[in-house]
């Protein structure tokens, strides 16, 4: 969404409306989560200095593969961020390094009047994204074994096998002092 900064008034801008997917091209051929609902998108726009700033919230739903036990499941998306948009300084480009803070992280630089939100959703949307998806929490996976689902119950291997980095330990005998 382009918003002009004319259309952000003093006490600021609130805006409500839901994004589809098909305009983002990399969600529609992502693998890891398959969009159930288009992004529900709430944005608060507020002028501060030179700067506008963006508290923004991120909702959705898709479908996605447990690490553990590789069973589909429906993931709830959310997201709560908030950026700073600041003209670009002319300085900018004639400087060879810079160091950015804490605070620069959040920062978003841009040119003339408009404000492009496209690129902050993508990013909020993506980085809301779990790296280690869960069914539920306390998921037991499959067995390493012969792959059962632990969760449907336990299997018949024997868990006398030893972690292989610890099985060079079985070589010791135990000495008793008497």
């Amino acid at each position: 969404m382009r918003i002009h900064l004319k259309e952000i008034p003093e006490n600021g801008l609130t805006l409500e409306f839901e994004e589809n997917v098909k305009h983002y091209p990399i969600f529609t051929e992502m693998k890891e989560f398959k969009f159930l609902d288009p992004l529900t998108v709430e944005l608060q726009l507020r002028r501060a200095d030179q700067s506008i700033e963006m508290k923004g919230r991120l909702k959705t739903r898709g479908i996605m593969t447990c690490s553990r036990c590789l069973k589909p499941f429906v993931q709830p998306l959310k997201s709560d961020f908030r950026l700073i948009y600041a003209n670009r300084p002319q300085s900018i480009y004639h400087t060879r390094e810079t160091e950015l803070s804490a605070e620069d992280v959040e920062l978003i630089l841009f040119d003339g009047e408009i404000i492009d939100t496209y690129q902050a959703i993508y990013e909020e949307t993506l980085a809301a994204l779990p790296s280690k998806p869960l069914c539920h929490p306390d998921c037991k996976g499959l067995c390493p074994r012969c792959g059962k689902d632990l969760n449907r119950g336990a299997c018949q291997c024997k868990n006398e096998e030893v972690d292989p980095r610890l099985a060079v330990l079985k070589q010791f005998k135990v000495v008793r002092n008497r």
